[in-house]
């Protein structure tokens, strides 16, 4: 009680600077337990998490969102895709334009459908990680894959800088 007295003398609030520390530990906790995901991580956790069927703990086989072959398409084309051009990368650090090279770059050897099926699959997978609370990303690129999404590949403008 007394220690407190001296602090309010000192013009100290004891309640703020327990709640300043309380929020700077609760901010070190949060950075220690969200570690970077590179774009082959996130697309191998929503594979295996989502898409293909798994195994739990008693044993029991848990179905995938897929059928088989559609399981095994997802993967080549996001390991084709996205993983081939992404995949080192951090997953939060993609930007708009690095997803509009990527399926330019595709639509340019000829593969039209398969550039929507990366594109679709790719927004899928951020769409997981972020509901799976595995990946803290900024809500603008989310919401740029949805547009992108929504338009075809040859009318998607090249700045970065336009938002939804």
């Amino acid at each position: 009680m007394h220690e407190l007295k001296l602090l309010r003398q000192e013009e100290r609030c004891p309640a703020a600077e327990g709640k300043a520390a309380k929020a700077k530990l609760i901010e070190e906790s949060n950075k220690a337990i969200i570690p970077e995901i590179i774009v082959e991580r996130l697309v191998e956790l929503y594979l295996t998490q989502s898409i293909e069927d798994r195994k739990i703990a008693d044993g029991k086989i848990v179905a995938g969102a897929r059928k088989k072959k559609g399981q095994s398409e997802v993967r080549r084309t996001l390991y084709g895709g996205a993983v081939k051009h992404l995949g080192t990368r951090i997953a939060k650090e993609i930007t708009r334009k690095d997803v509009i090279d990527l399926v330019k770059s595709i639509v340019a050897r000829g593969a039209n459908v398969q550039a929507g099926n990366v594109l679709r699959e790719l927004s899928l997978a951020y769409e997981f990680a972020i509901d799976f609370g595995g990946l803290m990303i900024l809500p603008t690129l989310h919401c740029l894959l949805n547009q992108a999404l929504n338009k075809p590949v040859s009318s998607l403008p090249m700045d970065v800088e336009h938002a939804c």
